[in-house]
């Protein structure tokens, strides 16, 4: 049994009926016989393209869109952003204090000509060259350990959530976050973005 539309009023019956039930009229043999659209399946759902096999270049390109398009994300993302910029002062203040310790003596003595140099400068650049190394090692790990933690937060999960929804409502993409534990996943697929918002 298929679907056909009645020449008089539009409205679709079966085309085993003679008569249209929504307004009287007679329906024909001549009447042309139009299927419903094929319902979706999971062979349809999945020929959906995956977010995971896209190059990094595209990836970006949609997150950049995203990002311009939702002030929470936009607002979450750019606290994750401070935490690489805390890294990369950290280790600039190690290279510069490796440097300082391989070149403290050519500093000293070659470029002044040893008017400036003795042992007590030496001592001073050598302990001032272990500090930067220190301080930088340090501001590395503090915000390794700090970014971690911040990217295994509650909002994190709804960022992910967010954006997966955002791509599949705006592209049809399908984008589904790998997780390292089980326990993660969990918390993903149970979050409401009806209740929870960035």
């Amino acid at each position: 049994m298929a679907l056909i539309e009645c020449s008089k009023c539009g409205k679709k019956v079966s085309d085993t009926t003679k008569v249209c039930i929504h307004c009287g009229a007679d329906i024909g043999e001549k009447q042309e016989v139009k299927v419903d659209e094929k319902p979706k399946t999971e062979e349809n759902v999945s020929q959906k393209k995956k977010y995971n096999s896209f190059n990094n270049e595209m990836k970006l390109k949609y997150e950049k869109e995203f990002l311009e398009n939702n002030f929470g994300a936009k607002k979450y993302r750019r606290k994750g952003l401070e935490f690489k910029k805390i890294i990369s002062l950290g280790e600039t203040s190690a290279i510069l204090g490796g440097l300082l310790i391989f070149g403290y003596r050519y500093l000293l003595n070659k470029v002044f000509d040893g008017v400036v140099y003795n042992e007590n400068y030496g001592v001073i650049a050598a302990a001032a060259a272990f500090l930067m190394i220190a301080f930088g090692c340090l501001m590395m790990i503090c915000s390794v350990v700090a970014r971690t933690i911040y990217n295994r937060t509650f909002k994190s999960y709804v960022y992910l959530k967010t954006f997966s929804k955002w791509l599949e409502d705006k592209y049809e993409i399908d984008y589904q976050p790998e997780f390292f534990t089980d326990k993660e996943k969990a918390i993903y697929e149970k979050i409401d973005l009806n209740v929870m918002k960035l």
